[in-house]
Parts: structure tokens; sequence; C-alpha cells
């Protein structure tokens, strides 16, 4: 009789009791062999069971001979589709090179196009550019004249180029210029300014003025023949600068015109107009 340890008392009692009642049960069963002596199976169970047998032992063998078939077939089957996958790979491969290598070509083929054709133009320029130079160069001795940018005029027996500006105001950025005086009086060839700085802040201005004369309706610059150099002055806020200017410095013909002396600012001109027989004063 088994021992359980792990039950308890009670527990313990009832399974002893069960085991009892199996083994007693037991007890009335037959060997196996007094069974089989006294007991026979009729002819029809055996065959069935025969047959019974016989079926079992067909389908494993079906069974095994499936099993044979399809096993070389399944790895016939992998190894094609191993054999597809590394094709796959391999034509990715090549196109993918195919591509960089076309493209790269197709690249390399458009920058010499646009290359050639930048050069086409540069050189159509040049071409063009060279053919402006000749006609203007032609043009200009046909005429016997020097070609400039603008209209120019006959003034004391020389051509003057016309003004780089046809309307100035007298004042500019708090900076004002006034004629003191008219020139040319008695063979007296100078005149008076007055330069007053009426702004907030310092004006830059060039401290060399441009004479300009007034002829078939616009201005031309007087060529200046003096000594005097251009340098940057500065006018501080509330200044007032009077002086006077030799008209002897510029080319003038002696002929009575229209005249402006004209101040180069930082940010632009300012001009006041006058004649030999009187100031005009804007």
């Amino acid at each position: 009789m088994k021992r359980h340890n792990a039950l308890s008392d009670g527990e313990q009692l009832l399974a002893r009791v069960l085991e009892e009642c199996l083994e007693e049960d037991l007890s009335f069963v037959p060997p196996e062999r007094e069974i089989a002596r006294k007991h026979r199976f009729s002819q029809e169970f055996e065959d069935a069971m025969s047959e019974l047998l016989e079926e079992e032992e067909d389908e494993d063998e079906t069974e095994e001979e499936i099993r044979r078939h399809f096993r070389p077939r399944f790895v016939e089957l992998a190894a094609v589709i191993l054999v597809f996958f590394i094709c796959g790979a391999v034509a990715m491969s090549l196109s993918d090179s195919f591509f960089s290598a076309s493209t790269s070509s197709d690249t390399a083929a458009a920058e010499t196009t646009e290359a050639a054709e930048e050069e086409t133009t540069a050189e159509t320029w040049d071409m063009e550019e060279s053919a402006e130079e000749v006609s203007g160069t032609d043009a200009g001795e046909e005429s016997g004249e020097e070609t400039t940018a603008g209209s120019m005029a006959e003034y004391g027996g020389e051509l003057i180029d016309e003004a780089s500006e046809q309307e100035l105001a007298s004042s500019l950025d708090g900076l004002t210029l006034e004629l003191a005086y008219p020139g040319a009086e008695g063979g007296n060839t100078s005149i008076g300014y007055s330069l007053e700085n009426s702004g907030e802040e310092a004006v830059s201005y060039i401290s060399l003025f441009d004479l300009e004369v007034y002829l078939d309706g616009l201005w031309y610059t007087v060529p200046y023949v003096g000594e005097e150099t251009r340098n940057w002055a500065s006018m501080g806020s509330g200044m007032v600068l009077d002086g006077a200017l030799d008209l002897s410095a510029w080319a003038i013909d002696g002929e009575t015109h229209s005249y402006r002396l004209v101040l180069q600012l930082a940010d632009g001109r300012i001009g006041a107009e006058f004649t030999f027989e009187e100031a005009v004063l804007e």
C-alpha cells in the first residue's frame, strides 16, 4: 500500500480505502491465459480485425510513399525559389548600375550641351559688341567727329558734352547755394557764392565747382582748364561758407550765355544760374 505523505490524515484514509476497493475489484478478473483458454473469437471477428490491420498498414505505406514523393519536390521548389530570388537581386543590381550609367551619360551630355550653348551665346555677344564697336568707329570716321554718349554742342570752337542732369535745384540735404554778385563786369571774371548748411547733419561735397552753359535748350559742361584738383569737403550743421571763383579757370568763349555753377554732393547735385549781365538767384 502506498503512503501519501503530502495528504492530510483524512485524505490518506480515503486514498487507502479506494486502493483497497480497486484491488478487491481486480481480484475478480481472471488471468489472461485463462481468458484465452475459455473464450474463442469467431472467424468473422478475426477476419474483420485482420482487414482493419491490413488497411492500417496500407495507409501507413501510402503516407510513407507520399512523404518520399513530396520531400524531394519540396527541396526542388525551395531551390527554385532561392534561385529566383538570387536572379532577381542580380537583375536589380545590374538595372541600378545601368540606370546610374545612363543618368551620368545624360548629365554629362546635358552639361556639354549647356556649355556649348553658353559658349555660342558668349561668342554671339562678343560678335555683336564687336559689330557695334566697328559700326561706331566707322560712323565716327565718316563724320570726322569723336563719338560719345549723349549729345554734343559746339562752344568756343570745340565740341562739349551734354550735362548729366538738366534740372537742378539750389538746395539739397539742407545745403543751399546762392550767388553773391554777378561777375565779368569791367573785365572782372570772378563770381561770389555762398554755401549754407541749414540741416541737422554735416553734408559732404566736392570742393571744385562745375561750370555749365545753356545752348539750344540744353545744359552743357564747360571744359575746366585750371589746376585745382577735386577734393571732398564737409560742412557741419549751421555753418555758412562764402567764397569767390575765378571763371578764367574754365574755357569760356566770352560771349553772352546763361551759365550755372554746379556743386557735387554725396547724394546729388545743386546749382545756381547766372549771366555776365546779372545774377539769377533761385
